[in-house]
């Protein structure tokens, strides 16, 4: 609105307001994905994602986050229309700038990782619960688990025995104690192809699932920048549209300076003639 009060009638250019106000659209357009229209008065009319009116002739609308307890209690990025109608969900239409990669990161990114290593680390338990139950602990016994059998997540993961003589290396009561078949076998899960993990070993899924993440990371290293390649593109082309060069604006600057001087001497010498034709008529 100051900018329409201060250029109303063509009577002023209001530079610095539009300055400011290009400066705060940027640094809203590193947020999210956010387009503008500038109408014949210079009101700007201002959209979030597909067509979401943030501000308009001094009105202007929020965006505000919500907890969802359906995903673990994280928030929603959430459009609050105003005048009592309920704030809705946007996420979905966000498809640029830091809140479009904070909310892929942890919806998408992070939730696969996670369930790439819960799915790791239930076949491990299961796998090694089940050679080490069939094997003898030197103190005799049998059909203990190693791991917590409810443990079947990367977070919850923990050791269900208590003692070293509860570890199950002989594969029969007989053997004990030098019997340590239970303890190879336990060994060769290793190698062992897992149908659960895609008939792959458990170190082959763990190094592919580090792998994808570091493809993933280097593809989004890549992609930022080429981004940030062509934002300097654009703002080299914008800067050569509206910005000022200074050595344009000191040549302009001599090139009024030379004129002037050579307006100066001409009225000097024009004075002088004058002076000389007064003084022959004397």
């Amino acid at each position: 609105m100051k900018i329409v009060s201060a250029e109303v009638g063509g009577r002023d250019n209001a530079n610095d307001l539009r300055d400011q106000r290009q400066r705060l659209l940027n640094d809203l357009s590193t947020q999210l994905d956010v387009t503008y229209l500038e109408d014949s008065t210079g009101q700007v009319t201002v959209f979030a994602g597909k067509g979401l009116v943030l501000a308009s002739k001094g009105d202007y609308k929020q965006l505000v986050g919500v907890a969802n307890a359906g995903n673990g209690g994280f928030l929603d990025v959430r459009y609050d229309p105003g005048n009592g109608v309920t704030p809705f969900t946007i996420n979905s239409v966000i498809s640029q700038g830091k809140l479009k990669g904070f909310l892929d990161l942890r919806d998408t990114a992070i939730p696969g990782l996670i369930t790439s290593l819960d799915t790791l680390t239930s076949s491990l338990v299961s796998q090694v619960n089940t050679v080490h139950a069939a094997g003898y602990g030197s103190d005799g016994t049998t059909g203990r688990n190693f791991f917590t059998a409810a443990g079947t997540t990367a977070s919850s993961i923990s050791v269900a025995i208590s003692d070293p003589r509860y570890v199950a290396a002989s594969s029969s009561l007989e053997g004990l104690p030098g019997n340590n078949a239970q303890a190879l076998a336990l060994g060769a899960l290793q190698n062992t192809a897992i149908t659960a993990l895609g008939s792959i070993t458990m170190g082959e899924y763990y190094g592919r699932t580090a792998s994808n993440l570091g493809v993933t990371t280097q593809g989004t290293q890549r992609d930022l920048q080429a981004q940030e390649t062509i934002q300097e593109q654009l703002d080299q082309q914008r800067g050569s549209v509206s910005g000022v060069s200074i050595d344009e604006e000191l040549i302009n600057l001599l090139k009024h300076q030379r004129a002037f001087d050579a307006s100066a001497r001409m009225i000097t010498a024009t004075d002088e003639m004058l002076q000389t034709l007064l003084n022959l008529t004397r």
